[in-house]
């Protein structure tokens, strides 16, 4: 295994020719129990993807993430894999997952899958084996203590259920047992290292998994969890890291144009180690958390503080903004990418607690920053958390945030036809308006705000997509966020306030008249608003986005 810091100069080629397309794309994620169910059961399906793909193209959509859609028990909807070679049968077959594969590629759309490494279901044919005896060619799979009554200081193990000596160790809930990648530190005589010929013969099983699904036409992956593969790492994350690149540099070789996405929220480890790109989310860090998801409700993970973009202005962008500007210097020495969801199938709808006009100011803002935007499913009509939607498959209070994609006004919201009695999750009843049918064509509508904004970004990629990034003011004291977006030619500038009061601040800029605006949510907007003071003045729940031509305007 090479310990060069990655990239190297092949790898840099290779990364380069991934990131061209990768910086310009819009990624969706799709939670395919409820996107469409195309045969009356009542659970979505991939016949029904591949039907709403004129849609996904329409809204501009250039990557689609799959949540898991293999073989499982279904006791965390999926993130408990039996068989990581097949489809499960309530989403169809391995031909329709062909289907979808071609049908997307035809309209320009690449798909990515989850890769869920860290464990399996306790159901699949590995742990059953491994449990059987502690001298099984499957033994050490997975991560096992060589004795049932022994204290092993960690909480995630679990006894009793087996027939073998010894507990084994479970990612999160106790059906996940999982696989054994080594260990940074070895302290007990049952770990192994990560070079262990029994984690050897494990990658190059991972390795099989990844090479079959991009032999058919997968154009990545979003990898869950993926810097807990390794236990007892030190906090540079050495050892994961560098198995991450083992498996990038494997890739290089064999599928150099295969997309590696990473749930970190670390990127300046992630994006060291041969990601292209790595999810801001809740855990972790915590900057997400101050951005969006501070407040009771709003977050997976209770909380009590005050995020930025909220009406009540209580928030501090800098508790953002400081860490980001670091992770995006790491991540322009790396070429990685870094990604601000709108949410996930982990998290609480974006629009708990906001209104209409706040979800304006967030997109604004999201589509204008520098790496690559991700939605998640019904995100872009404002479809609804449902706190009265009881556990569905191990979702818990995540459940709320999973319910059926609201394609129209009629009864099931054209998720299912009208007629289905019993459907995955409930649709919202009070979800009128709230869907695509009855906000496509309407300017004012939240769908085609976003779509707007997509289109925007696409038609001045070279600032929005490639350019540098630069804060004009980001301050404890206000709700002012002001930031350029800049290419050799041309110039973007972007102001939001997400507070429902008016706000002044400082914009360091000696002239203003030249600035056109592209985009702003109030007439006092129309014109850049530099005060002879030198100051910008909000109005409430407020965005503008103005454009500069430089040296004779874009290329």
């Amino acid at each position: 295994m090479k310990t060069n810091t990655y990239p190297d100069d092949m790898s840099k080629e290779n990364q380069n020719r991934r990131h061209a397309g990768l910086e310009k794309s819009i990624i969706y994620n799709v939670y395919p129990q409820t996107y469409r169910d195309t045969n009356g059961d009542g659970i979505g399906d991939l016949p029904g993807i591949i039907e709403k793909l004129d849609y996904l193209q329409w809204l501009g959509v250039d990557i689609l993430w799959l949540n898991p859609v293999h073989p499982s028990p279904f006791r965390d909807a999926g993130y408990d894999v039996t068989d990581y070679y097949d489809i499960a049968d309530r989403y169809g077959t391995i031909e329709d997952f062909d289907r979808l594969i071609a049908a997307a590629q035809r309209k320009g759309i690449r798909i990515i899958m989850d890769l869920v490494i860290g464990h399996t279901s306790d159901q699949h044919p590995w742990f059953i084996e491994s449990s059987q005896s502690t001298d099984n060619p499957k033994a050490n799979r997975y991560i096992w203590s060589d004795r049932t009554f022994a204290h092993n200081g960690d909480a995630g193990f679990i006894t009793g259920s087996s027939k073998r000596e010894g507990k084994y160790h479970s990612n999160f809930f106790y059906f996940q047992p999982s696989l054994n990648f080594g260990f940074g530190r070895l302290d007990q005589a049952w770990q192994i290292p990560t070079d262990h010929p029994e984690v050897r013969e494990l990658i190059e099983e991972i390795k099989n998994i990844i090479r079959f699904w991009l032999d058919r036409g997968v154009a990545g992956f979003r990898v869950d969890m993926a810097k807990s593969l390794v236990k007892q790492d030190d906090d540079e994350r050495t050892a994961v890291r560098s198995l991450w690149r083992s498996f990038r540099e494997w890739l290089d070789e064999d599928h150099p144009e295969a997309l590696l996405i990473s749930e970190w929220s670390e990127p300046e480890h992630s994006l060291s180690c041969g990601f292209d790109l790595d999810f801001l989310i809740h855990s972790g860090n915590q900057i997400y958390t101050h951005l969006l998801r501070s407040e009771e409700g709003s977050n997976v993970i209770p909380g009590s503080g005050h995020s930025f973009f909220r009406a009540a202005g209580k928030g501090d962008i800098t508790a953002f903004m400081k860490p980001y500007e670091k992770l995006l210097k790491k991540s322009k020495e790396t070429g990685g990418l870094i990604s601000i969801p709108s949410g996930s199938h982990d998290l609480p709808r974006l629009s708990s607690g906001r209104t209409l006009d706040e979800l304006k100011v967030f997109y604004a803002f999201q589509m204008s920053m520098p790496g690559v935007p991700t939605l998640y499913y019904g995100d872009e009509i404002g479809m609804r958390n449902l706190p009265w939607v009881e556990n569905k498959e191990g979702g818990y209070n995540r459940t709320q945030a999973r319910t059926p994609m609201q394609w129209n006004d009629e009864p099931n919201a054209g998720f299912s036809e009208p007629d289905v009695q019993e459907l995955y999750l409930p649709v919202d009843p009070d979800g009128a308006g709230l869907s695509v049918e009855s906000q496509k064509g309407k300017t004012e509508s939240l769908l085609e705000f976003v779509r707007s904004l997509i289109s925007l970004r696409k038609k001045y990629d070279s600032v929005f997509c490639k350019g540098t990034f630069k804060i004009l003011h980001a301050s404890s004291d206000d709700s002012v966020l002001a930031y350029t977006r800049t290419s050799p030619k041309e110039e973007a500038l972007i102001m939001v306030n997400p507070s429902a009061t008016e706000a002044t601040a400082p914009i360091p800029l000696e002239d203003s008249s030249r600035w056109q605006t592209v985009l702003s949510s109030h007439p006092s907007l129309q014109e850049f608003p530099l005060s002879d003071q030198g100051e910008v003045t909000l109005p409430p729940t407020s965005y503008a986005i103005y454009h500069l031509e430089i040296n004779g305007g874009p290329a």
